[in-house]
């Protein structure tokens, strides 16, 4: 075993130079760069894709059926066989890491610990990866195609996700479901992302539950491979069909998806993914065996279409009626997606108080019971929870609903609904220029003097205290037609920012009083 492990490390030379040489470059590029984040970057990224590449060499031997006849010939079994090639293709990997550890050791290069660590974790995932694919395949396209499928099919998934569930299931929210759901379905998405100062614990697991599941699975691969057998390019008649399946799944949806989702009824839409997963099935069908098997066609595409569909309308009604438990803190506002966009919402917008949480629940579970899904007034909640996760709805109601709604309110929540306009007060300190805009957003008004904007914030703040002494206030406030007003923060570099504002909210008030006073 020993010679064998050698031999192929004299194998994967010239991969493990070439990989190097990058590893150095980049090490150069840390010392020298103004910015900490491009060679980490960059080095993240040499990592991923040698971690694909090197199982690709490591068991090219696979794709010839000589080849791989005259190595199960060897006095080894196929478990020894994957041990040396799986310890062979990490030992190149980890080889020049190495080297870069101790150089940022002795050198004490900012938070390298933690890029390690993420490091480890691509590693883990994807060369683990690689491996399976290898031993899936019967050839070296094969391995390729199916490496894209990976990597492609997640991205289509969430695509349609984003797409179907965004229009159909009432709550979800643009700012809120990408990282999440990317996360899950493409590990490379959060570690390329993730930060020098920290790695979080759920990253992590997500990372050893991938590296294990792909690590077990490339071992059965391996005991299971036969150098006869082949399926399509598969080397697992089983795997043949799954893979087959995944993309009839992927092609079906990814059509759906890119509909014109937002102009169907729900009925159109499952109309229209069940007429595109029977010509998935017939077309995939034909460009395998050249030829239309009707009857099983059908039956597999009915089968198809009701596991899809019942995973569909069973995960609209769950993601729709939840409402999470262990909740550590949550907030409610009147502009959600804003908020969120800007990362206004600090610790400072949420309540803590058990009752205060009760409370929202409870608003929450009346929201979902009025089964609207469509009005003029806006209600956004964010739970905080005790695991770090964050669940965020956002609601549009009609006036009936929305006045039983804010009825509830007490003084502390007017605090945090209209939180962003108390993040304004503060930032009026700063502000060196205020422009009201009209619906067009074009500039009709300006306040560019000193005093007019403190007296701006004076008003604002009275409007504030008005709606938290006076509840009654929310139902006059009309949310058909916002308007806008801008705000210049940095006299150097004249950033410029927008709100958008409701007939006689808070900031609306404190605009009319304003141009009152302007007046007299």
């Amino acid at each position: 075993m020993n010679n064998l492990y050698k031999n192929d490390l004299k194998q994967l030379k010239n991969v493990f130079i070439i990989y190097s040489g990058f590893i150095l470059l980049d090490l150069v590029l840390y010392f020298t760069s103004y910015q900490d984040d491009f060679p980490v970057t960059m080095l993240k990224a040499i990592v991923f894709i040698a971690s694909i590449i090197v199982p690709a060499f490591n068991l090219r031997y696979l794709f010839d059926s000589g080849n791989y006849s005259q190595y199960l010939s060897l006095p080894i079994t196929k478990k020894q066989s994957f041990i040396i090639k799986y310890l062979s293709g990490l030992t190149v990997l980890l080889l020049p890491l190495v080297f870069y550890s101790l150089i940022a050791l002795i050198f004490d290069l900012h938070n390298f610990g933690n890029v390690l660590i993420i490091l480890l974790m691509i590693i883990g995932i994807y060369y683990s990866l690689g491996n399976l694919t290898a031993y899936l395949t019967t050839s070296i396209i094969m391995n390729i195609c199916l490496q894209v499928i990976v990597f492609v099919a997640p991205i289509i998934i969430f695509i349609c996700i984003f797409a179907v569930y965004q229009t159909f299931i009432r709550g979800i929210i643009i700012t809120a479901l990408p990282d999440t759901v990317l996360d899950l379905l493409i590990p490379i998405y959060s570690l390329m992302k993730a930060g020098i100062e920290s790695v979080a614990i759920n990253e992590i697991l997500i990372c050893i539950f991938y590296s294990l599941a792909f690590t077990i699975c490339g071992f059965l691969a391996c005991l299971k491979r036969n150098s006869l057998t082949n399926y399509h390019g598969f080397t697992n008649n089983v795997i043949a069909q799954i893979i087959k399946m995944v993309i009839i799944v992927v092609i079906s949806w990814m059509f759906t998806g890119l509909t014109d989702v937002l102009s169907m009824s729900i009925s159109v839409l499952l109309a229209i993914s069940i007429i595109a997963t029977f010509m998935t099935v017939f077309l995939i069908q034909y460009i395998y065996t050249k030829k239309i098997k009707y009857k099983a066609n059908i039956l597999q595409a009915s089968i198809i279409s009701i596991i899809t569909l019942g995973l569909f309308l069973g995960g609209k009604s769950f993601i729709e009626d939840y409402i999470p438990g262990n909740i550590e803190s949550v907030t409610i506002n009147h502009d959600i997606q804003f908020a969120l966009s800007k990362n206004l919402l600090n610790k400072n917008a949420y309540l803590k108080d058990k009752n205060m949480i009760d409370t929202v629940v409870e608003i929450h579970q009346e929201i979902l019971d009025t089964k609207c899904s469509y009005g003029d007034y806006e209600i956004g909640i964010v739970y905080q929870l005790k695991n770090g996760r964050q669940i965020v709805r956002n609601y549009w109601l009609n006036y009936n609903d929305y006045q039983a709604i804010v009825e509830k309110f007490n003084q502390e929540m007017i605090r945090v609904w209209y939180y962003d306009y108390y993040q304004l007060v503060d930032m009026l300190d700063v502000i060196y220029q205020i422009d009201f805009a009209d619906e067009s957003e074009n500039i009709d008004e300006q306040i560019i003097n000193s005093e007019d904007i403190e007296l701006f914030k004076n008003i604002l703040i009275q409007q504030l205290q008005a709606f938290e002494n006076d509840h009654s206030l929310l139902n006059e406030v009309e949310k058909s037609s916002p308007s806008s007003i801008y705000f210049g923060y940095d006299p150097e570099d004249k950033a410029i920012d927008l709100i958008s504002y409701s007939y006689n909210d808070p900031l609306d008030r404190t605009i009319q009083e304003y141009n009152k006073i302007k007046a007299n």
